[in-house]
């Protein structure tokens, strides 16, 4: 990514708390999910904001501590983030961002070019780790794509899971994600 940030102009930053825990899943799909939301921040921040600052997107990595329901102690978890200072995103159309196909500005003379799949791709495979996506946005302030994961796997859902797609994929006549 940092060749792509390089050339429009972009400030990219790490934060990586003291305290981030190893997490036990899958490397390379981590990367991917990871991998897309840099891509799409790199793709839709301005070089420089409104206040004439440069554009930033920053990767951060933090420890959630876990909680069980009534609050006993769980699996602890991690929040992977990336944050950039694009233009946001109105509430109405982020639920439509992790569709298939879908991007906000369909029409043909569009600035950016994709298929729409990265982000549902994400949410797919976070869910494959046992993990979920969020999305924190406003117009104007930029916006906040993050997974989610245990910092340990299920093993037995994670089988469960294997099963399942294998029985999808088998249905559907295509590969597995799994």
């Amino acid at each position: 990514i940092s060749p792509l940030a390089e050339r429009k102009g972009i400030e990219l930053v790490l934060e990586a708390a003291e305290d981030l825990p190893v997490i036990e899943t899958d490397q390379k799909k981590l990367q991917q999910v990871v991998f897309n939301f840099l891509a799409n921040a790199v793709k839709f921040t301005p070089a420089a904001g409104p206040d004439g600052k440069p554009g930033r997107v920053t990767l951060r990595a933090e420890r959630l501590p876990g909680r069980g329901p009534d609050g006993t102690p769980a699996v602890d978890r991690v929040r992977i983030s990336v944050i950039d200072t694009g233009p946001g995103i109105a509430p109405e159309d982020q639920a439509r961002l992790f569709q298939k196909f879908q991007q906000l500005d369909g029409s043909h003379t569009r600035e950016h070019a994709g298929t729409g799949l990265g982000l549902a791709i994400s949410r797919e495979l976070a869910t494959i780790l046992q993990g979920e996506t969020q999305l924190v946005s406003e117009p104007g302030r930029g916006s906040m794509f993050s997974v989610i994961l245990p910092t340990k796997i299920d093993r037995e859902r994670a089988s469960e899971q294997k099963l399942e797609s294998a029985f999808r994929g088998a249905l559907a006549g295509r590969r597995s994600w799994v």
